[in-house]
């Protein structure tokens, strides 16, 4: 049976936990020196309707968001993202991250080249098992094939071994945040494979009554990809409404 750290040693997983909340600080700290613009637009979007119910909500559901902004950095997503992370973890909530902006292009692994979703699910997988206390039983349906599908990259068993963890950890926390920032930097060419993990993220919890399991994934600007998955809200934020324009409670369009 594989621990966590024979896992992540096998698939070249950098643990501990702590480093990928990296890019969680970075986020942050871009955002509090930036311009007020930036940080009204963030304020904007934590005001709709569509996120506060998300947000507070001890149910389940999958929340896409459009933010409707230039792509040049910072991003009034990302320094949400990173404020979401920072007021979420405890206990009983697992808080797990991922700016696919700060993750672009190909790295080589094994001798594999990854890229976009493949980054996204090794990242989300190594905070998995940098879970402090990690049941080692929650591993035990991981056997050598899996693992070796894995290290030859592939994108299928990678997919399959996070949504299993991850349905795992119901019985561990109350609530699982999925925070993914800057989607549409993570499927330029990898559209059906970006797809397949929010239908999985999504299916899972809408078939999850045990827990709550929150997944959110923003775009700085526009991901088409939102309008093509059942089972997640997509909310659309409109332009910036400009500088002289207050804050309502329910601006940005729902479908």
């Amino acid at each position: 049976m594989f621990t966590a750290t024979s896992l992540a040693d096998w698939l070249r997983l950098k643990l501990p936990r702590d480093a990928y909340f990296k890019d969680v600080d970075y986020a942050f700290d871009e955002g509090i020196t930036s311009s007020a613009k930036l940080q009204r637009r963030s304020k904007q979007i934590a005001s709709t309707k569509a996120f506060r119910k998300w947000n507070t909500s001890k149910t389940s559901a999958a929340l896409c968001i459009n933010g409707h902004a230039d792509r040049d950095p910072p991003s009034a997503t990302s320094f949400l993202s990173a404020m979401l992370a920072k007021t979420s973890g405890s206990e009983k909530v697992l808080v797990l991250t991922h700016f696919c902006a700060r993750h672009t292009g190909l790295k080589t692994v094994q001798g594999h080249e990854l890229e976009g979703p493949l980054l996204l699910l090794r990242a989300l997988l190594a905070q998995i098992l940098s879970v402090e206390n990690l049941d080692r039983e929650l591993l035990a349906d991981i056997d050598e094939n899996h693992v070796r599908a894995m290290t030859d990259g592939s994108f299928e068993q990678y997919l399959e071994t996070f949504l299993d963890l991850l349905g795992k950890l119901t019985k561990m926390y109350k609530r699982i945040l999925i925070i993914v920032d800057g989607i549409e930097y993570c499927h330029s060419d990898r559209q059906k494979e970006v797809k397949k993990v929010m239908r999985g993220l999504a299916k899972l919890a809408q078939g999850n009554p045990t827990a709550s399991i929150k997944p959110i994934i923003l775009a700085w600007s526009h991901s088409a990809i939102f309008g093509r998955v059942k089972g997640v809200e997509v909310l659309n934020m409109p332009d910036d409404p400009g500088d002289n324009e207050s804050v309502f409670d329910n601006i940005g369009d729902v479908r």
